[in-house]
């Protein structure tokens, strides 16, 4: 109850090193170490230690704590509210992640919070001898105005957005290619005009028919963990409206709709879906996001969407491509990337069709004159990897002045320290020797 109210308990001057944290009626926490240096934020698990607790197992590893008088009586006299949380959250595990075991708690509450929820397993890995447990809270005070108003829509709509933490919570654990496009998501928007920032959080609120005051959905704007939550439970609960909101409401191809788009797809390929084609009502470049790192200026600009990307010239969708096939896969083996790059430039040579091109060749060094191996190297829309000895060899390049790009790692690019132009001319049915030295 302490910590629903207060939300949390901060502590400074720690020396570094190993701690656990206890409170009374509740199980110790893991180890936790902290260096002195960081902050460093708990999630600690609410797991009601009362003797008189009823744990009800509801089915599908979702088990229910009612603990003391006061919450006997609501489960009694308001089965039907209870029971239309669990139908709601069973469907969310169905159709969502499932997050394994989960205790929803209804703990004593006095209005300031309607629900919780802690996005971790709790510490000791038990809770009432149930195992790699989840733990959701919900207020007494909550349920009783629930009843009275009878709003249970909305109840469970705050229920799904609570859970939808836990969902964000396993992502941020298993993974990190959703979790960090998420979070990056998060970052841009939040630095974006406040119209802009505005008209993205309002589709989420706007999409959520249900919501009364009590609603616990309605601040996607406090982090990326918030954000995650609203679009969930919009996504879920209110999936019709949200698209309508989406694809009618917001102005036509304007930066929030092109980011709504992005998140509604993002949601489509990583977290569930509702119904079995929803990947597709803004179907991306190649079938699907994946693993490509689009920069904001595409997502915004909506050209990561096959029907805006139809539309653009060679060189664009060249640029597009190359992220979708090769940046993408930098951190992969050599042998991976460059079936990859093969895979690319057989797509750029289908755009190249019936003009004019020729070949570069060359080999890339570093700053000391060391040949470099598994290098990629790009000049214009085409690419390349080289050989042990560092180098390479690219065919049908466009006749013209071409960019000579050599790619890190990262997927930024090297100074070039020879030549000192980065261009160079290709000639129709001609070999142009490019050798290259790097600042590496």
């Amino acid at each position: 109850k302490d910590y629903l109210k207060r939300k949390g308990v901060a502590y400074k001057g720690l020396k570094a090193g190993t701690y656990r944290v206890s409170a009374p009626g509740l199980s110790s926490s893991g180890s936790v170490y902290f260096d002195s240096v960081d902050d460093k934020v708990i999630y600690y698990g609410f797991c009601s230690q009362q003797t008189d607790s009823k744990i009800i197992n509801a089915g599908d590893g979702i088990y229910l704590n009612i603990s003391g008088e006061e919450a006997q009586n609501l489960y009694n006299t308001n089965k039907k509210i209870f029971d239309e949380i669990i139908i709601q959250i069973k469907s969310l595990k169905r159709k969502s992640k499932d997050v394994g075991n989960l205790l929803i708690s209804v703990v004593d509450g006095e209005g300031a919070i309607n629900a919780s929820a802690i996005p971790i397993y709790i510490a000791n890995n038990s809770c009432f001898g149930i195992k790699d447990i989840q733990v959701m809270n919900v207020t007494t005070d909550y349920i009783k105005w629930a009843a009275q108003q009878k709003r249970s829509d909305d109840i469970t709509f705050t229920m799904a957005h609570e859970y939808g933490h836990l969902v964000y919570g396993m992502f941020k654990k298993t993974d990190p290619n959703f979790s960090d496009k998420w979070y990056q998501l998060f970052e841009k928007i939040t630095l974006q005009s406040s119209s802009l920032t505005s008209c993205v959080w309002n589709a989420f609120k706007d999409g959520n028919v249900g919501m009364s005051p009590r609603s616990f959905g309605g601040h996607p704007g406090d982090d990326e963990d918030e954000m995650f939550a609203s679009f969930y439970s919009s996504y879920f609960m209110y999936h019709d409206r949200l698209y309508g909101i989406i694809k009618y409401h917001v102005t036509p191809d304007s930066p929030c709709q092109n980011i709504l788009k992005y998140m509604w797809q993002l949601f489509a390929e990583n977290v569930g879906k509702v119904y079995s084609n929803d990947d597709q009502f803004f179907l991306p470049v190649g079938g699907k996001i994946g693993k490509t790192e689009y920069s904001w200026q595409q997502i915004i600009s909506g050209v990561w969407i096959k029907e805006n990307y139809d539309k653009l010239p060679t060189g664009q969708k060249a640029s597009l491509q190359f992220q979708r096939y090769v940046t993408s896969n930098l951190s992969r083996g050599a042998s991976f990337l460059a079936d990859k790059i093969n895979q690319f430039n057989l797509y750029i040579d289908s755009l190249l069709a019936g003009k004019d091109t020729g070949q570069a060749a060359g080999k890339i060094v570093d700053s000391k004159n060391n040949p470099i191996p598994n290098q990629v190297v790009r000049i214009g829309p085409k690419a390349e990897i080289t050989d042990t000895n560092g180098n390479f060899t690219i065919d049908r390049i466009p006749v013209g002045i071409n960019k000579v790009v050599i790619i890190k790692d990262d997927g930024h690019s090297y100074q070039i320290i020879y030549p000192l132009s980065d261009d160079v001319n290709i000639e129709k049915n001609k070999t142009t020797r490019v050798n290259i030295k790097i600042n590496k």
